[in-house]
């Protein structure tokens, strides 16, 4: 069952993997500014840069949950060498969780710099006419709001995934507590099993000893007997 369990993870975990990548390439291109037919994303909505930071965002949280859950499942593995190979697997899940972290990070500093120079180049487009330098400030004020919400979306969701971690951690000691009562009382059972079998040994021994200790009688019975016979015909 845990092998089961594992091997969900991990390919929840590869695929999660994935359709981060993919999202990553596709806001890696729309930083790229040089080409003649560039068309700035839109502020805000799904294709926005600071949305698709926020799609990577939650891929990141749920790669760390993968990665918790799978640490946890690892302990259940057997035998020794398997356990052994998939803790291999999971320092490269790791490994990888950390580069697209790094990535996510470089992404957002270049994207917020990206989405800064495409409203600076709409107002230069736009002129000095006062309206259009207005609608300018609006929308920079209308992205900043939204970088503002987002950021504090990703301090929620990082608070979430501490709690789920402290979560699986307390599971896993309540876990290990429980297979240490078990163990106990397992323990327990077998020294009381020992005792029952010895009560049963000396039960034994004590019928045994009281045969014996009839058939001496018997025998000491039956060589007075045998004396007083042979006293009274003499």
């Amino acid at each position: 069952m845990s092998s089961d369990l594992l091997r969900e993870y991990e390919n929840d975990f590869n695929e999660t993997l994935k359709e981060a990548n993919d999202v990553a390439s596709r806001l890696q291109e729309s930083l790229q500014r040089s080409g003649v037919s560039y068309q700035a994303p839109p502020a805000a909505g799904p294709q926005s840069r600071s949305q698709q930071c926020h799609s990577l965002q939650q891929s990141l949280t749920r790669l760390r949950e993968l990665i918790t859950n799978m640490s946890y499942e690892s302990n259940e593995v057997e035998p020794a060498s398997a356990k052994e190979e998939v803790k291999r697997r999971l320092e490269d899940y790791r490994g990888k969780l950390v580069a697209l972290e790094k990535q996510l990070s470089r992404l957002r500093q270049e994207s917020r710099e990206a989405d800064r120079t495409d409203l600076l180049g709409n107002g230069r487009e736009m002129g000095d006419d006062g309206g259009s330098m207005e609608e300018h400030a609006r929308m920079l004020g209308t992205t900043t709001k939204l970088k503002e919400g987002t950021g504090a979306l990703q301090k929620a969701e990082a608070l979430l995934h501490g709690t789920n971690e402290l979560g699986l951690e307390t599971l896993s000691v309540v876990r290990g507590q429980t297979e240490t009562m078990k163990h106990i009382h397992g323990v327990v059972i077998d020294v009381d099993d020992d005792v029952t079998e010895s009560r049963r040994i000396v039960h034994r021994m004590q019928q045994v000893a009281r045969k014996q200790k009839l058939i001496m009688a018997g025998v000491i019975g039956m060589l007075v007997f045998t004396f007083l016979i042979i006293v009274f015909w003499k």
